[in-house]
This record gives C-alpha cells, structure tokens and sequence, in this order.
C-alpha cells in the first residue's frame, strides 16, 4: 500500500465533470489538480513530472485521452521515469473503448457518471492506495 497522499491530476474539458471528481477526492481527502484536454496534461507533466495519478477523459479538442497517454509514455520511457497511473473516465463503455483504454497503457476504465465510492475503491484496488488506512476519508 502506497502511505503517502498521490498528486493527483484531472484532465477533464467540462468544468462540471472536472468539479464533480475534483470534490469527490476532496472528500476522500486528495487535492488535485485540473487540465482542460490532453495537450495540457502531457505539458504539464513534461514540464513537472510529480504527478502520480490522472484521471483522464477520453474524448476532449485538440488532444484526447488516448493520444494524450500514448504521449505520456513515450515521454516516461525516453526519460526513464515510472509510469503514472491513469485511469480513463469517460461516459462511453464499449468493449472496444475500454480495451484500447488499456492498449494505450491506462490502468483501469471509469464510466461516467462517477460515484465517490467507485474513485475510493479504485483507489485502492488499482492504485493501491487505501484511503480509509491512510486516513484520507473524512
């Protein structure tokens, strides 16, 4: 189990949906960070790369979460960093987009809309990070 508190990233185009996941985390006690499409996420994380944890939507302008991962992990692998845990949040679930979400290196696929409970028990079966242990529920 990871113990410290992930810097966490929303790559979202809706401020609605971005302020809907932002305050769930808040809940579970996770600040975060949010992007507007997957352009900015793949700047910001080449220009700091501390992020530990993105939530990504897939569809979104001028880059969309697929390309934007598969940017991420050129970038990770040329610099030889870990790789960041992303998990797609998206309102579409087909077969098909859900097994390209892990072709492109994602870690796990979220439909929308989210619920609370979903992002904790992600949290913690995928990313490893309890947030009841931690203490990060309030």
């Amino acid at each position: 189990m990871n113990l410290k508190k992930p810097n966490i990233l929303v790559v979202e185009d809706n401020r609605v949906n971005a302020l809907v996941v932002q305050n769930f985390l808040k809940k579970l006690g996770l600040d975060s960070e949010w992007v507007v499409d997957g352009l900015k996420a793949l700047i910001r994380i080449q220009n700091n790369p501390n992020i530990d944890l993105i939530f990504m939507d897939l569809s979104m302008p001028l880059m969309d979460g697929f390309e934007a991962t598969l940017k991420i992990r050129e970038f990770e692998q040329a610099q030889q960093l870990p790789k960041t845990l992303i998990i797609a949040l998206t309102a579409h679930a087909s077969r098909c987009e859900i097994e390209r979400c892990f072709e492109v290196g994602m870690q796990a696929h979220l439909s929308k809309p989210i619920l609370i409970e979903v992002i904790a028990h992600t949290l913690e079966v995928v990313c490893g990070y309890s947030v009841a242990k931690n203490g990060f529920l309030h």
